[in-house]
């Protein structure tokens, strides 16, 4: 294995606010599948804005309007540290199809502090 680091390994990303780079903290890119209503959009996003400023942890809210708008594997990438998760309070009663695969809010944290302990082992 060649000990030459990669052109991309200082990269960074900025979207918004949001900087990504494997020199930055871990960035989640997480959300609602689709929007359920205007009050459940701020619910939601509050409660991420709230965990990740706790955890130091940047933040992009995501959420679709339409069920149409999905992630593909076509799509560019970067090589920076970061995380796309759908969350929600309760998956099993979301009105969207991706419910059950979305991860439950109250189970954000610990997965979090996880994947920055992952995050922390790969940039040494």
């Amino acid at each position: 294995m060649s000990s030459a680091k990669s052109p991309m390994a200082n990269s960074t990303v900025t979207v918004g606010n949001a900087v990504f780079g494997n020199s930055r903290p871990l960035t989640l890119i997480a959300g609602p599948c689709q929007f359920e209503s205007r009050g459940h959009a701020f619910d939601m996003a509050d409660a991420l804005k709230e965990l990740c400023a706790g955890l130091g942890l940047g933040l992009v809210n995501k959420s679709s309007y339409n069920k149409a708008n999905h992630t593909s594997l076509s799509s560019a990438r970067a090589a920076v540290a970061g995380v796309f998760i759908e969350t929600h309070e309760d998956p099993d009663n979301s009105t969207s199809s991706d419910g059950p695969n979305m991860i439950p809010l109250r189970d954000l944290p610990r997965l979090l502090e996880t994947l920055m302990a992952f995050d922390a082992v790969a940039k040494r």
